[in-house]
């Protein structure tokens, strides 16, 4: 009898330890739908996650669970502020947020766009005004050329300054409209 014992349990045990778990079974889809939807990715993430998988008749149950955690992420990535550091970080917008959220948070991206290209304006200003002081300092133009660099020197500043403002703006309107 003792032996018969031991021999099931030594069975049972032997075929728990030959089952390979699925890690789909194991996977937290929701968790990994939630962060996904927080990072701004697409739909179709869910695809190349399950593609780690084999044949599983859950599918569809991974599926929801999944969508509904990407869903709940979204909520946090299509915040208005999230969309002015986005367009000002350069980030491509890939179209994934709900309807209710997706016009609040385009407007701030556009934005963030903005604030990024009048960035890369005052980087390109500033460049050229060191180079036209820069010839200025290091060579002997003309007067009519020392003058026309002059000129272009005060059209800088005048634009940086412009630039300036025009930031300055975009920047308290981003500050206003994420307090409310």
């Amino acid at each position: 009898m003792k032996f018969v014992v031991i021999f099931s349990c030594l069975l049972a045990f032997a075929s728990c330890s030959s089952q390979k778990t699925n890690p789909c079974e194991t996977k937290d889809w929701f968790e990994q739908g939630r962060i996904d939807g927080i990072r701004g990715d697409i739909a179709q993430r869910f695809q190349q996650h399950l593609n780690s998988c084999p044949e599983d008749p859950k599918k569809t149950r991974y599926q929801d669970l999944y969508h509904s955690g990407r869903s709940a992420g979204l909520t946090v990535y299509c915040q208005p502020s999230s969309g002015f550091e986005l367009g000002r970080s350069g980030t491509a917008y890939k179209d994934v947020c709900p309807t209710i959220l997706k016009a609040d948070f385009l407007r701030q991206y556009l934005k963030g766009q903005k604030v990024l290209e009048l960035e890369k304006e005052k980087a390109d200003l500033q460049n050229r005004k060191r180079e036209v002081k820069s010839i200025l300092d290091h060579s002997s133009p003309s007067a009519n050329v020392r003058k026309s660099y002059l000129i272009e020197l005060d059209s800088i500043e005048d634009e940086l300054q412009e630039g300036d403002r025009r930031m300055s703006r975009l920047l308290k309107e981003n500050k206003t409209s994420t307090v409310q």
